[in-house]
Order: C-alpha cells, then sequence, then structure tokens
C-alpha cells in the first residue's frame, strides 16, 4: 500500500470533534491539552478507527500523547481485565507513556 500523503489525511482541529469520550477531554484539558498537535489531528482517528496508522514527527511533537489517547478511548473502565497493551523500546519511553494515561 502507497503510503498517504499528509493532504490525503482527514484532520480533526479538536478534541471534541474526534468524538473522543467526555471524561477523556476533561482529562486532556486539565493536562492542559488546549488543542491536537499536527501529529494527533491526523493519527488519533484513523487509529481508533482500526486503520493501520504509522505516525513520523519530531520529538515533543505529541505522538505519544496521541497513542495513549487512542488507547484510553478503546477502553472500558467497567471491565477489570487488560484491555490494552503498549509495547515500548525502552524503559524511559514506557514510564512515558504510562504517565501520560494516568494523567488522563
Amino acid at each position: 500500500m502507497a503510503a498517504t500523503a499528509k493532504s490525503d489525511v482527514d484532520v480533526f482541529n479538536s478534541w471534541e470533534s474526534m468524538g473522543l469520550q467526555e471524561d477523556l477531554v476533561r482529562g486532556m484539558y486539565k493536562c492542559d491539552f488546549k488543542a491536537p498537535s499536527a501529529v494527533q489531528q491526523r493519527f488519533i482517528v484513523p487509529c481508533l478507527q482500526g486503520k493501520d496508522v504509522i505516525a513520523q514527527a519530531a520529538s515533543g511533537s505529541g505522538k505519544t500523547c496521541a497513542f495513549c489517547i487512542a488507547a484510553m478511548q478503546k477502553v472500558d473502565r467497567r471491565v477489570r481485565e487488560t484491555q490494552v497493551l503498549i509495547l515500548n523500546p525502552t524503559r524511559e519511553l514506557a514510564q512515558q507513556s504510562e504517565n501520560t494515561c494516568q494523567k488522563l
């Protein structure tokens, strides 16, 4: 499958336009995430739609937060079983992912 040009990807300029759970959106505002970054605008919704997504962006652009948001959207808090597994190549990134999910 050919790579999709950035202009061919839907862009969601607000958390609300992504159709995220209300408590997750509140958590993002509480963490001072006022608006999605460029990578988050293009990554979260396709990921939630079950599409294979590759995100390449600069350090600090919000990639970790993007996949944490997508993962947290899928979690049913009433179910007390493992629902999401996030694999990271380093301990530091694993801790960052955990901290982000905990904040949200």
